[in-house]
């Protein structure tokens, strides 16, 4: 591990994944990718709450891409976070 942390606030990591949506490549910190889901999660109950279902529809279509793309960038920190791990819990050099 690093050790160093990153520390986001919410509109900063929502703008962060609108403005990497295109890149896959690349990690992203662990609270870039809690606030976008939060945002998507909340942003889609209300719209199932409040909206017509052509919109949600709409809306989800539109924020899975941004929210695929962090995940995409967030899982691979953290493969490499566990690779890491793995060579250091057995040994093995890399």
């Amino acid at each position: 591990m690093s050790g160093k942390t990153t520390v986001m606030k919410p509109g900063a990591a929502i703008a962060a994944c609108f403005g990497k949506f295109a890149r896959c490549y690349g990690r992203s910190c662990r609270a870039e990718f809690i606030w976008f889901l939060l945002f998507f999660l909340v942003l889609g109950a209300l719209a199932v709450w409040f909206t017509s279902p052509m919109i949600v529809g709409m809306l989800w279509a539109l924020l899975m891409i941004p929210l695929s793309s962090v995940g995409i960038r967030r899982l691979h920190a953290l493969l490499i976070e566990l690779t890491a791990c793995a060579f250091l819990c057995t040994g093995l050099s890399p």
